[in-house]
């Protein structure tokens, strides 16, 4: 049933007196001095946005940050080199490899370790210069090894040896790679 003319007349009267009420707290509101104090309901808490951030830029302290994929890296590299040492090891005691073969071996491996790391650098920077520094690791073991324990190469080949390793890895001292690092800590130690 629609409503009466009547009914229609009270509903216009109370919407014209809210009217009036509304524009008469506007120009108060804007008619009043801006040092005035005003006392507003609390607003109901916003819900915490859930949409993705971009991520910040990491911080440049002087300190190296380490976090968990850095460890589980290193600590990969680290068994990588281990099991090529045990491996080694046991191919000795079981007669399978000769000490030339040894170090022929550790060298191909270190210079798999850094071809790998090259290939991968695209993909993942920071483990593709992880396999680089266990490679040179490994190569310059082979080198010692070679010089110091097996005696199988003299001494200027050795030096020559150790001056190679770190030839490839000297257009990287600009940025600190974990390769430079190491070179930095074998490099400096004679034979």
């Amino acid at each position: 049933m629609p409503p009466t003319e009547d009914e229609l007349k009270r509903q216009i009267l109370a919407l014209e007196a809210r009217v009036r009420r509304l524009e008469a707290l506007q120009t108060s509101e804007t008619a009043r001095d801006p040092g005035d104090f005003i006392f507003l309901e609390p607003a109901a808490p916003t819900p915490p946005r859930t949409t993705a951030t971009t991520p910040r830029p990491a911080s440049r302290s002087t300190l190296p940050q380490l976090n968990v994929t850095q460890l589980l890296g290193w600590a990969g590299v680290t068994a990588l080199v281990l099991a090529v040492a045990y491996l080694i090891k046991l191919g000795v005691d079981l007669g399978w490899l000769t000490p030339a073969r040894q170090i022929i071996l550790a060298v191909v491996s270190g210079a798999a370790l850094i071809g790998s790391g090259i290939a991968l650098r695209a993909a993942d920077r920071h483990y593709a210069s992880l396999l680089p520094a266990g490679g040179v690791v490994i190569l310059f073991l082979a080198a010692y090894g070679a010089h110091l324990y097996y005696r199988l190469i003299p001494y200027p080949a050795a030096t020559l040896a150790k001056s190679e390793i770190q030839i490839p890895f000297k257009r990287f001292t600009a940025r600190r790679t974990h390769a430079m690092n190491l070179l930095k800590i074998f490099g400096t130690n004679g034979l």
